[in-house]
């Protein structure tokens, strides 16, 4: 895949995530809705490690946490939290791939709770009932990462059959 396409289909990927983060706006902001939208957020930077790379994978997880700031559905201090935290899934993801061994993808979801958690709990305070209080509060970001990582496995399939099929057919032609 050339540089371009690896460039075209991040943005696109991007662009799902900025779209399916719109939902809010029509299905409200509300513990279910945070289910359904971070599952789906959490899709896209697994689809996008497996099918842009590990440059795509980074630039959803930077973009995703901006889009829900500049949405008013993050506060500022937890940006750099959930970014590390969608990071730390991209690169488990990554590895994963790496070592053709896409359970080990399941390694980044608690790897993301715990970035994420630690880092509502140094927003709030540095007591130690803080920490629990934010590992009860962040659990939705254990729950759909590993529903966007288990939602990716067909999709990853889906989208690598027709990836080989517009390769063969373009070696025909």
């Amino acid at each position: 895949m050339s540089k371009t396409q690896q460039i075209v289909r991040a943005a696109i990927i991007v662009a799902l995530a900025v779209v399916f983060q719109s939902l809010r706006y029509f299905i409200g902001a509300n513990p279910f809705s945070t289910y359904i939208i971070s599952s789906l957020v959490n899709l896209c930077l697994v689809v996008a490690v497996f099918h842009t790379g590990l440059g795509g994978g980074i630039a959803v997880a930077l973009v995703a946490p901006l889009i829900a700031l500049a949405q008013g559905f993050a506060l500022a201090p937890m940006v750099a939290p959930i970014m590390l935290g969608n990071l730390s899934l991209v690169l488990i993801v990554y590895a994963a791939k790496r070592m053709r061994a896409y359970w080990f993808s399941y390694v980044g979801a608690p790897l993301k709770y715990l970035i994420i958690a630690g880092g509502m709990a140094l927003m709030l305070s540095s007591a130690a009932e803080t920490f629990v209080a934010a590992l009860t509060a962040q659990v939705v970001q254990l729950i759909t990462a590993v529903i966007g990582i288990t939602v990716a496995v067909p999709v990853n399939l889906a989208l690598g059959a027709q990836q080989k099929k517009a390769q063969e057919k373009s070696r025909r032609d």
